[in-house]
């Protein structure tokens, strides 16, 4: 224990100067502000899924699920519908995807998100990591593009 302790004591001043993961700050500024970006976009009353991070900033909305665990809701009468919308801001689990948990999650977002490009969604916007579906939409051309380049340069 006493080792434990010393060890712990001699390496926390370089652990808390060399943090293990680093964002630069004023990328992090950015790429909030290009995820906002997209997420404006999407019409008030629709209904949206979205990854964790992105859920407080359509907390407004009165329809918000958990991508990619639903894409569907249930309304007050019981029917079941799709989402209008669909986003996902995957930067993190691209940066980090050396760590097992980030690659898993990576690989399902981007696993259940070809499934809705192959069936009723579209890609309307695609920027710094953060992909926009809309349903019963082709989509754009250039950004469905964008999206393909950056999933197969992932190698997963």
């Amino acid at each position: 224990m006493l080792l434990w302790l010393e060890t712990l004591v001699v390496w926390l001043p370089w652990l808390v100067n060399h943090p293990l993961i680093y964002r630069n700050p004023l990328e992090q500024l950015n790429h909030g502000r290009s995820a906002l970006r997209l997420i404006n976009t999407i019409p008030n009353g629709s209904s949206v899924a979205a990854t964790t991070g992105l859920i407080p900033h359509l907390a407004n909305r009165e329809v918000l699920i958990r991508f990619p665990y639903n894409i569907h809701y249930q309304d007050q009468s019981g029917q079941q519908f799709p989402v209008d919308w669909v986003v996902a801001d995957l930067h993190n689990q691209r940066m980090f995807q050396t760590f097992i948990k980030q690659r898993k999650g990576l690989e399902r977002n981007l696993r259940q998100l070809n499934d809705l490009i192959g069936q009723d969604y579209g890609v309307f916007a695609f920027d710094d990591d953060v992909v926009l579906l809309q349903r019963q939409t082709t989509g754009d051309a250039s950004q469905q593009k964008d999206f393909e380049r950056f999933a197969e340069a992932l190698n997963l």
